[in-house]
């Protein structure tokens, strides 16, 4: 049985199931559960300090099963503005 997943980490496949597994926060992985013999294999390592947005996106994996979509977060900022004699 697969214990692991959450809301918006997770992706269907006609196989089985993509997820996000975060055993080292650090170092995420991509891992595939297969319906037939109910294994969990690692289909990607993300480099150490990679941040993905698990709150507002989800996992799509395409009909072929070729490729996941997913967000990543690669710069968080804002801006700083100044609006001199403000009413």
């Amino acid at each position: 049985m697969l214990e692991k997943g959450g809301l918006s980490i997770w992706g269907v496949a006609k196989d089985g199931i993509c997820f996000f597994d975060w055993k080292d926060a650090l170092h995420p992985l991509v891992q595939f559960y297969n319906f037939r013999d109910r294994r969990t294999t690692t289909l990607h390592a993300f480099p150490r300090g990679t941040s993905l947005d698990i709150g507002s996106s989800a996992i799509t994996v395409s009909p072929d099963e070729r490729w996941m979509l997913y967000t990543q977060i690669d710069q968080v900022g804002s801006n700083l503005v100044l609006v001199e004699n403000f009413r």
